[in-house]
C-alpha cells in the first residue's frame, strides 16, 4: 500500500514538471537548514530556554533517528520497487536507510516546539504545522520516503519534544539532577557508539555495488550520537558554571549569530584539514559531532559573554 502511495504522489510530481520538482524540493532543504538555524537565534540571541529546549529534543531526535535506522536498516522506496523514480536532485542526497524521515523528524521537532511554546498564538501554531506537514508530504512528493517513514518521524518528534522538557526541567531542579542527566547521557552515549560498530548490517548488491554502504551508516550514527551528547552535557555546563544572558542591540546579536555560525562551521570540516588516515573514518564523525554541539551550546556563550563583560569594562573606564 506504501508503494501505491508513492506512485500516487509520483504522478502528481510529474503533472508538476521539472520546475516544479525543483521548487519542492528547494523548499524541502529550505525548511530544514532554516529548522537547524532557528534553535540556535533562540539561543544565542533571543530566548535562551526556548533555544535550549529546542536543542535538547534536537539531540534527543538525532539519537533514536539514527538508531531506528541502524535498527532497522530500510532500503530507499526505488529499492523496494523499480517502479519508484525519485526526484534526482533530492536522491543525490538522499543516502543511506529511509525509515524514518530525517528531514520530517528534525523540522516537526523544531517547529513542533515553537508551536507547543507558543500555543496561545494561533498564528505562530498554524505556521508552524504548515511547515512541518509541507516538509513530510515534499518527502513522499520526491519520492525518497514512504508514508511509514514520514509518520514514525512525526511519532518520533513528539516523544523527543516531551523527553527534552522534562530533561530540562530535572536539570533546573538541582546540581545531583545535572550530574543524574550527565551520567545517564555518557551510558546512552557509550551504548550507543557499541551499538552502531557491533551491529551487524545488510550487505545486499545492485550491480555489484553496496545498496548502503555499512561505514557510512556508522559515520552518520557516531555524529547523530555525540550531537546528542554534547548538547547534553553543554547544557549541563551552561547551567552550572554561566547562565549567559542573550541581551544586546540588534547588531550585536546579528553579529553573534553569524559567527557562531561559521564556529560551527570551522567545527564541522576542521577534520578534513586534521584528519590522519590511520584513524578511523568514524572517530572523526564523533570529533565532529562533539567539538560542534559544545561550541554551539557551551564554549561559544562562554566566548561572547566573556568578550562583552571585556566591552563593558572598557567602556566604563573610558568613562
Amino acid at each position: 500500500m506504501d508503494i501505491d502511495i508513492l506512485l500516487w504522489f509520483q504522478e502528481i510530481r510529474n503533472l508538476l514538471g521539472t520546475a516544479g520538482e525543483l521548487a519542492v524540493h528547494y523548499l524541502s532543504d529550505l525548511l530544514i537548514v532554516s529548522a537547524l538555524i532557528v534553535p540556535f537565534v533562540l539561543y544565542w540571541c533571543r530566548d535562551k530556554e526556548e533555544g535550549r529546549d529546542l536543542l535538547l529534543a534536537l539531540g534527543i531526535s538525532m539519537y533514536l533517528n539514527q538508531f531506528l535506522k541502524v535498527t532497522f536498516s530500510v532500503y530507499r522506496p526505488w529499492i523496494r520497487d523499480a517502479r519508484i523514480q525519485p526526484s534526482a536532485h533530492a536522491k543525490a542526497s538522499a543516502t543511506g536507510y529511509s525509515f524514518p524521515s530525517a528531514h520530517t523528524e528534525l523540522t516537526s521537532t523544531v517547529y513542533g516546539g515553537i508551536a507547543i511554546r507558543h500555543k496561545d498564538n494561533r498564528k505562530i501554531v498554524r505556521l508552524c504545522v504548515l511547515l512541518y506537514l509541507v516538509t513530510g508530504l515534499s518527502r513522499l512528493l520526491l519520492g525518497v520516503h514512504t508514508p511509514q517513514d514520514v509518520l514514525v518521524a512525526l511519532l518520533v518528534s513528539m516523544f523527543s519534544l516531551v523527553a527534552a522538557g522534562r530533561v530540562d526541567r530535572f536539570m533546573e531542579q538541582s546540581e545531583r539532577n545535572r550530574w543524574i542527566v550527565s551520567g545517564i547521557t555518557v551510558v546512552l552515549t557509550l551504548a550507543g557508539i557499541l551499538y552502531a560498530l557491533l551491529k551487524q548490517y545488510p550487505m545486499d548488491y545492485n550491480n555489484g555495488v553496496l545498496i548502503v554502504d555499512p561505514e557510512s551508516m556508522i559515520v552518520d550514527a557516531m555524529l547523530c550520537i555525540s550531537v546528542f551528547a554534547g548538547l547534553v552535557i553543554g547544557s549541563v555546563l551552561e547551567q552550572k558554571y554561566l547562565t549567559f544572558s542573550t541581551e544586546g542591540t540588534p547588531a550585536e546579536k546579528t553579529i553573534r549569530f553569524i559567527v557562531g555560525a561559521l564556529g560551527i562551521g570551522v567545527c564541522v570540516i576542521i577534520h578534513k584539514i586534521l584528519r590522519i588516515s590511520v584513524v578511523p573514518v568514524w572517530v572523526w564523525g564523533l570529533v565532529r559531532g562533539l567539538s560542534a554541539s559544545m561550541f554551539a551550546m557551551y564554549l561559544y556563550p562562554l566566548l561572547f559573554t566573556k568578550v562583552h563583560a571585556m566591552l563593558e569594562r572598557r567602556k566604563n573606564t573610558a568613562k
